[in-house]
């Protein structure tokens, strides 16, 4: 009997990943967005590519990172917009997702994902 062997083994995911996602309130055609967390998770985070550039007199920063996490169907993106719903936070950074995937067969959920600094 064939073994089942994880894309991302759980001792990789080391990162406690808050998943927000968002709501929004308020009535009289003003609606009020706002970010609520939906799951609190363990992935594995890799940092992609860091730059900096000198914008409007200060010093802005932007990271690009790659997130593996566990599947859940509420974190499907064939089921769910997750970029346009959901974003990630971790150790006080926010993160806007960029893309999500399904790794292997729904073993897990690759969430690329930009954040800011400065702006």
């Amino acid at each position: 009997m064939a073994q089942l062997v994880s894309l991302t083994p759980i001792g990789t995911r080391r990162a406690k990943v808050t998943v927000e996602h968002r709501v929004e309130n308020g009535g009289g055609g003003f609606p009020i967005e706002t970010w609520q967390p939906l799951a609190t998770l363990w992935m594995q985070k890799v940092d992609l590519i860091g730059n900096e550039a000198f914008r409007a007199d200060q010093m802005s920063a932007r990271y690009d990172v790659r997130f593996i996490g566990p599947y859940a169907r509420t974190l499907d993106p064939e089921v769910v917009d997750v970029p346009a719903t959901h974003r990630l936070q971790y150790r006080g950074r926010v993160y806007d997702i960029v893309t999500a995937q399904l790794v292997g067969h729904f073993e897990g959920v690759e969430y690329r994902a930009v954040s800011h600094t400065g702006d």
